[in-house]
C-alpha cells in the first residue's frame, strides 16, 4: 500500500494515509504536592499534570494504576506510610508514564518541659506540645526510671491529672506523643509526691524527688556527704545546673574544717588523698576538685553569702578536672569584690616547679595526675615571711614537687588588709574539701566527686605539724562513721542529697566533751524574693541520748531588719529570724522569732515563741509553713493546717528588708559537753512551695 506521510505541527497527529491514526505526544507525568518524603503529621496530597484537560488516575495501595483506578478530583488524605502512584490520560495523547511518591510517617518528637504539680492524692501534669501529635500518653511508676511497660493513661491535650495516688509517695512520670507515624519516645522524666496540704496561692518551687539538686534553685553547699569509713574520711559533693561561680562565687562543696579553737592553723598536711574515678563525673562547664586550703580574710569582711568575700585570700592545692583530665594544681588568689565574682592573682609572686604550667583560666598552675592514685599534700604559711609553701608528692611526683606564693605586694596595696596580719586575726579557716563549680559565664554545668583523705597532720601557730587525725578509731582519732567533733568543727557524719524520691538529710553527732550543734539542709537560691515557704517534712527517725541533746527539722528565714545601728548589706545584725521547728526530742512543733545580734547571726536573742497545740511530731509527714506579710507586718506559722498569726512589730521595729536575707529547710542535731552523748536525725523533705 502506498503511504503518504505528512509531518504536522507539534500537538497534532501524524497522519498516515490509508492507516489507523496513533497519538504522537504523551501526556505529562503527574506531580505530587507535598513531594515524597518523611513526615510527622497527615498530609493532603494534591496531584496535577501539565497537560490541559487531562484526567489523573491513582492508587494508594502500591499497585500500578489503570484507567479503572480512582480518578483524582480532591486532595488525597495520606495519614499512614504509603506509596501514591498516578498517571495522566487525555484525548489525543498517549498515557503518561506512572509517577510515584512514597510517604513515610514517623512518630512526633517526645514532649518537652514536663511539669508535675502535687495535689491531694493526685498529680497534675503538663507539657509542651509536639508538632504533629494527635494525642498523648502518660506513663507513671513509683520506681525510676519510667518505661513503656509502666501503667499508662491517654491524654488528648497537653495536660492531664493522674488520680488515685497515695499521699507522701513519690511517683515518676513520662509522656509520649502519638501521630500518623505511631507513638514516639518517652519524654524526660518528671516526678511528683501527692500531698494533702493546701497549696492555694503558692507556686511549686521544687518537688525534691528528682535525681540531683538544681544549682539554680539552691545555694551552696548543695548535695554533700561527710563520713569516716575504712580508716579514711570520705567527702562527697554533687550538683547539676550549677550557677556560674562568676556571679556570686557559688561553689558546691563538702568540707571538713579543722577545729583549732582560737589557734591558727599554719600547716595542713594530708598524708594520703585520692579521687576514685568511679565516683567522679562532670559535664558542660562543671569542674570538680578535692584538696586542702588555708583561708584568710579581714575580720570586718566576714559577712554572709553572697557578700562576705571581700579581700579573702585562699591558698589551695589538690586534684581537679575541668574536662582536660585530672590535674594536680596549686591556686593562691584573692577576691576583689564582696561576692568574689572576680578572682585575681595580681600582686602575688609565684615560684612553681618544672612541669607545672598555667591551666585554663590563668588562676591555677598544675601538671597531669591520675585518678585512683594516692598523693600527699602539704600546705603552709611561713608567718615570719608571709610566704605560702606547698608540696605535692606521690604518683609521677615521687617524693614531691614544691613551690611558693608570696602575696605581700597585694596585702600591702589593699586597704582591707591594712593593719591586719595574716599571722593573727587574718586567719579564718583550714579545710579539706571536695567541691564542684562552673567557671563559665553561662553556668549550667554539673559535677560529682568523692575524695578520700587520711593521715591528716596540723601545725598550729607556726609549730611543726603533728598527727591530727588518722581516722582509725584509736583514742583521740575519728572513728566510723563520724568525724570527731573536737577535731573538726563540721564534725559528726552527715548526708544531704536526693534519694528514693525525697531530699534525705541525715546527721549524727557524738559529743567529744564539748557542746556542739550541727545543721544541714538546703538554702534557697533567691531568698530575697521569697516571702512564704511551705514544705512537707517527715522525721523518719532520730536518736537522742541524755539531757541536753536536740534533734529537729525546721523551716527558717531572715525576713526583715529592725534598724539596729551598724547594719549593712550581707550583715545579719538586726535581721529577724523566724522559724518553725519539729522537735524529735520533745515530740512538739514550735515557732520562734529571734533577732540576730552579730553579723553572722551566730548569736540571737528571742523575741517570741509558741507551741502548736495537739501536734505530735512522731515519725509521720508534716506540712510546715512560714509566711511573712510585709505589708501587714504579720507572720503566719503553720503545721498541718494549724495556723498561728503573730505581729512582731509590737515587739521589734520593722525598719526594712533583711540585710542578709536567707531562707532554708534543714535538720539540726546538738550534743552537750557530756562525752559520749549522741544525737541523730533522719529527715525526708518534699514539695517546697513558695509565694513571692
Amino acid at each position: 500500500m502506498n503511504a503518504k506521510r505528512m509531518l504536522l505541527t507539534a500537538g497534532t497527529l501524524l497522519a498516515i494515509s490509508g492507516c489507523n491514526s496513533e497519538p504522537s505526544l504523551q501526556a505529562a507525568t503527574p506531580t505530587f504536592s507535598p513531594p515524597a518524603g518523611t513526615y510527622i503529621s497527615a498530609q493532603a496530597v494534591t496531584l496535577s499534570t501539565a497537560t490541559a484537560g487531562a484526567a489523573v488516575h491513582f492508587t494508594t495501595d502500591g499497585s500500578t494504576p489503570t484507567a479503572s483506578s480512582s480518578t483524582y478530583s480532591t486532595p488525597i488524605s495520606v495519614g499512614t506510610s504509603m506509596a501514591v502512584k498516578a498517571f495522566a490520560t487525555a484525548g489525543g495523547y498517549a498515557d503518561s508514564p506512572v509517577g510515584s511518591a512514597a510517604y513515610v510517617f514517623v512518630p512526633p518528637l517526645a514532649p518537652t518541659a514536663l511539669r508535675a504539680v502535687p495535689e491531694n492524692s493526685q498529680v497534675a501534669l503538663s507539657w509542651s506540645a509536639s508538632d504533629g501529635a494527635t494525642g498523648y500518653h502518660v506513663y507513671y511508676s513509683t520506681t525510676a526510671p519510667v518505661s513503656t511497660a509502666s501503667p499508662r493513661m491517654a491524654a488528648s491535650g497537653t495536660s492531664t491529672t493522674v488520680t488515685g495516688l497515695t499521699n507522701g509517695v513519690a511517683y515518676y512520670f513520662a509522656a509520649t506523643a502519638s501521630g500518623a507515624g505511631g507513638e514516639g519516645l518517652l519524654s524526660d522524666q518528671g516526678c511528683g509526691v501527692p500531698t494533702p496540704a493546701s497549696t492555694d496561692g503558692l507556686t511549686l518551687y521544687d518537688p525534691l524527688c528528682g535525681p540531683v539538686l538544681d544549682g539554680h534553685l539552691w545555694q551552696p553547699p548543695g548535695s554533700q556527704v561527710a563520713q569516716v569509713s575504712g580508716g579514711t574520711a570520705l567527702l562527697t559533693t554533687a550538683m547539676t545546673n550549677e550557677e556560674s561561680r562568676t556571679i556570686r562565687n557559688s561553689i558546691y562543696s563538702s568540707v571538713a574544717a579543722v577545729n583549732a579553737g582560737t589557734r591558727r592553723v599554719t600547716t595542713l598536711q594530708v598524708g594520703l588523698m585520692k579521687v576514685p574515678a568511679a565516683t567522679a563525673s562532670r559535664s558542660g562547664g562543671g569542674e570538680i576538685r578535692a584538696g586542702v586550703r588555708l583561708i584568710y580574710s579581714p575580720p570586718a569582711s566576714r559577712l554572709n553569702f553572697p557578700g562576705g568575700a571581700k579581700d579573702v585570700v585562699v591558698a589551695e592545692i589538690g586534684l581537679g578536672d575541668n574536662g582536660a583530665g585530672l590535674q594536680a594544681y596549686r591556686q593562691v588568689t584573692h577576691c576583689d569584690d564582696a561576692s568574689c565574682a572576680t578572682l585575681s592573682t595580681a600582686g602575688i609572686t609565684f615560684s612553681d616547679p618544672p612541669g607545672f604550667a598555667s591551666l585554663p583560666g590563668g588562676l591555677l598552675s598544675g601538671a597531669p595526675a591520675a585518678y585512683d592514685q594516692y598523693y600527699t599534700f602539704i600546705l603552709s604559711l611561713d608567718e615570719a615571711t608571709g610566704i605560702f609553701h606547698w608540696l605535692i608528692g606521690g604518683g609521677a611526683f615521687g617524693a614531691g614537687v614544691s613551690g611558693t606564693a608570696n602575696p605581700s605586694a597585694y596585702l600591702a596595696a589593699t586597704l582591707g588588709w591594712s593593719g591586719v596580719p595574716l599571722a593573727g586575726p587574718g586567719f579564718a579557716a583550714a579545710q579539706v574539701v571536695a567541691r564542684t563549680q562552673d567557671q563559665t559565664q553561662a553556668g549550667g554545668g554539673s559535677g560529682e566527686i568523692t575524695a578520700q583523705f587520711t593521715q591528716v597532720q596540723v601545725g598550729l601557730d607556726g609549730a611543726p605539724p603533728i598527727l591530727w587525725d588518722d581516722f582509725s578509731g584509736t583514742p583521740g582519732n575519728s572513728a566510723p562513721p563520724e568525724l570527731r567533733l573536737n577535731k573538726w568543727s563540721s564534725g559528726g557524719t552527715h548526708a544531704v542529697g536526693l534519694s528514693d524520691g525525697a531530699l534525705v538529710v541525715t546527721a549524727h553527732s557524738t559529743s567529744a566533751g564539748t557542746t556542739s550543734s550541727q545543721g544541714f539542709g538546703v538554702n534557697f537560691g533567691d531568698p530575697e524574693s521569697v516571702n512564704t515557704v511551705q514544705a512537707d517534712i517527715t522525721m523518719k527517725g532520730f536518736t537522742a541520748t541524755g539531757a541536753g541533746t536536740n534533734a529537729n527539722a525546721m523551716v527558717q528565714g531572715r525576713y526583715f531588719n529592725d534598724g539596729t545601728p551598724g547594719g549593712a548589706p550581707n550583715s545579719a545584725l538586726g535581721d529577724i529570724l523566724a522559724s518553725v521547728f519539729l522537735s524529735a526530742v520533745t515530740d512538739a512543733a514550735t515557732y520562734s522569732i529571734m533577732r540576730c545580734t552579730n553579723p553572722q547571726c551566730g548569736a540571737v536573742s528571742v523575741i517570741g515563741n509558741g507551741t502548736f497545740s495537739g501536734v505530735s511530731v512522731g515519725t509521720g509527714l508534716h506540712t510546715v509553713l512560714v509566711k511573712w506579710d510585709h505589708t501587714a507586718h504579720t507572720f503566719t506559722f503553720g503545721v498541718d493546717g494549724s495556723l498561728l498569726a503573730v505581729d512582731p512589730s509590737a515587739l521589734v521595729p520593722v525598719a526594712g528588708p533583711a540585710n542578709s536575707p536567707m531562707k532554708r529547710i534543714f535538720s539540726a542535731v546538738g550534743v552537750p559537753a557530756t562525752a559520749g552523748t549522741v544525737a541523730s536525725t533522719d529527715v525526708r523533705i518534699n514539695n517546697v512551695f513558695v509565694a513571692r
